[in-house]
């Protein structure tokens, strides 16, 4: 065969294959629309369809209505007639409506497909997160639990009486109320702490001395002592001061003795128990207790009971809370402070040298001797309390033991009761 004979040869048969090509491609585009117009005529028998059952249940039912008032069958016809061509109007729009959309969305579907598969990929990854996230959830809702527990069955009282409870709690209360700052002294258990401190060493007096002479403090000469007389009296020494305690009365016998003299008082002063009256009228008692105005209170100075009363409910605030008050933290959260924690006690990753060269401050969650000692009960984990402890060394250790000391001083009602204690010997004198 000739070349040129070839040429054409080729030339004939691409022509032929394009011809094929195009009568296959206008055999799909007549099934497509054959496709579409099929769907409008069923789509359109299905608006026929609803339109016959709409008109007939709705003509019955108005029959019904129209039967009731006691038309005519000829007054009915003529009001069915202008109805009917009301709902036929709204029914052609509306049914004309939802064939457009449910046409289109037969031929966008597969534009969308992709899109749809996608969207649904990121359903059920946020599905399986949503997951995870409801387990934790049940898990610390578990954990919290079991610490609620835990705090109801070890935050019983163990030396306050059922009176003494009632207007301790009111006491407490007055002197940190809960307000839109945060919870109070009640909240934070702070008689909880008191009643375990009177349960203890702090109740037994075990670090004062305890032997006479008591002398009261400010008394103008002479005064005479066993057999020696001073004419200049008895030293004045500040509220709180160690040697001002000057009563033969252990510090459980001390808080007995002054509760029941508040509840005197606040009876003779105002008609009822501390803990029945306004908030005002119990406010009212303890300025006239740091003011010495009760005239009688059971041979106690009232300002030294006023003093003790606050400076308790402050501790039971704000000391840690392996010793009963401070729960949940509140005192700390409130002020600021975060306890044990130098940075890494939850896991925050911070070193104290980060933390004292950064440029903005850095909140951290308080965190309690307790927590170290049985990380399950508490929020950190063994891993990252052991390691707070190694990476933030001594000063860890230094804060603990100051804590540690402080609860101690607590034990004693004070630093200042604790240094009253040894100083007492004197009696005064």
């Amino acid at each position: 065969m000739s070349e040129e004979k070839k040429t054409e040869s080729e030339g004939n048969g691409g022509s032929q294959e394009h011809e094929r090509v195009s009568s296959r491609q206008d055999q799909a585009r007549e099934r497509i629309r054959q496709a579409v117009h099929d769907q409008q005529d069923a789509l359109a028998a299905q608006q026929r369809a609803v339109q016959s059952a709409s008109d007939a249940f709705l003509a019955e039912q108005e029959l019904a209505e129209q039967e009731k008032k006691g038309l005519s069958a000829e007054e009915v016809a003529r009001g069915q007639k202008a109805a009917g061509e009301s709902r036929r109007t709204f029914l052609k729009i509306s049914t004309g409506v939802i064939a457009g959309a449910a046409i289109a969305s037969v031929i966008q579907v597969p534009m969308y497909d992709g899109l749809v598969s996608a969207r649904n990929k990121d359903v059920h990854t946020l599905q399986g997160s949503l997951s995870q996230a409801n387990s934790q959830v049940a898990q610390l809702q578990s954990q919290v639990a079991t610490l609620q527990t835990r705090v109801s069955t070890t935050t019983g009282f163990l030396t306050l009486s059922t009176s003494e409870r009632a207007v301790g709690e009111a006491i407490v209360e007055t002197i940190i109320p809960s307000d839109s700052s945060g919870p109070g002294a009640k909240e934070a258990g702070a008689l909880y702490f008191i009643d375990r401190q009177l349960a203890g060493d702090y109740g037994h007096s075990a670090n004062m001395f305890m032997e006479g002479p008591f002398i009261e403090t400010g008394q103008t000469g002479p005064i005479t002592v066993g057999e020696i007389t001073y004419s200049g009296g008895s030293p004045k020494v500040r509220v709180g001061a160690g040697t001002r305690y000057q009563y033969p009365l252990t510090m459980r016998e001390y808080w007995r003795t002054g509760l029941a003299a508040l509840e005197a008082y606040a009876n003779s002063a105002f008609g009822g128990n501390f803990e029945t009256l306004k908030s005002s009228q119990q406010m009212q008692i303890l300025q006239d207790l740091w003011n010495n105005i009760p005239p009688d209170f059971g041979n106690i100075v009232p300002e030294d009971f006023a003093y003790e009363l606050t400076f308790m409910t402050w501790c039971g605030f704000l000391m840690d809370p392996l010793y009963g008050g401070n729960q949940n933290m509140v005192g700390w959260t409130y002020t600021g402070y975060t306890g044990v924690n130098q940075g890494n006690a939850y896991g925050e990753g911070l070193t104290q040298a980060q933390l004292m060269v950064a440029d903005k401050f850095t909140r951290l969650q308080p965190a309690s001797l307790g927590q170290y000692q049985n990380p399950q009960s508490g929020s950190s984990n063994s891993s990252s309390a052991s390691g707070q402890q190694s990476s933030s060394n001594s000063t860890t250790t230094s804060q603990s033991s100051g804590s540690s000391g402080s609860s101690s001083q607590a034990s004693g009602s004070s630093s200042s009761q604790g240094s009253s204690s040894s100083s007492q010997s004197s009696g005064g004198a």
